[in-house]
């Protein structure tokens, strides 16, 4: 924990999906070394949300030296707060985060399959929706099943097709 080569793997996932990315939204999990990874390369800034107040503090004390630095200089902010609640409101309810700074180029969700109430409502049209109005024209939304490269269960078929269908 963290596992450097499963994210380094990541961060390339992301920058293919675009390349010119400068300011990068990451909901849940990339404040252990992905947010350090790509503010690293270029990126202007990284924003993680967080839904559980306590993860930062409970990661924190465990993070490498690297992403501690990452966070002090500025270039990734951690906010806590309901992603979906963070996008459609904007600024505006968000204590800390000044008019305007929640605009995006990138947004990577990286809470998992939707297999819970939890993760689930970050794979509604209602969530997606969000993310346009929020981001503005051109935005990159990135987001991760798992399954194996070289067959496809029926039940991850259907899971595949019904996320299609939301975007």
């Amino acid at each position: 924990f963290p596992d450097p080569h499963l994210i380094r793997e990541i961060a390339a996932h992301i920058l293919a999906q675009n390349p010119t990315a400068t300011r990068v939204l990451l909901i849940g999990g990339g404040i252990t070394g992905l947010a350090q990874i790509l503010s690293s390369v270029g990126v202007a800034r990284v924003d993680v949300v967080l839904m559980d107040p306590w993860e930062r503090r409970l990661l924190g004390e465990h993070l490498p030296e690297a992403d501690r630095r990452a966070l002090r200089e500025g270039k990734v902010r951690v906010l806590t707060s309901d992603p979906r609640r963070l996008l459609g409101q904007g600024s505006q309810k968000n204590p800390g985060v000044p008019n305007g700074e929640l605009k995006y180029d990138t947004i990577v969700s990286l809470a998992g399959l939707p297999t819970s109430a939890s993760a689930n409502r970050l794979f509604t049209m209602e969530h997606f929706q969000a993310v346009a109005r929020a981001a503005g024209d051109g935005v990159v939304l990135v987001f991760f099943t798992r399954h194996e490269p070289t067959v496809l269960p029926k039940e991850e078929q259907r899971t595949l097709a019904s996320l299609h269908r939301t975007l």
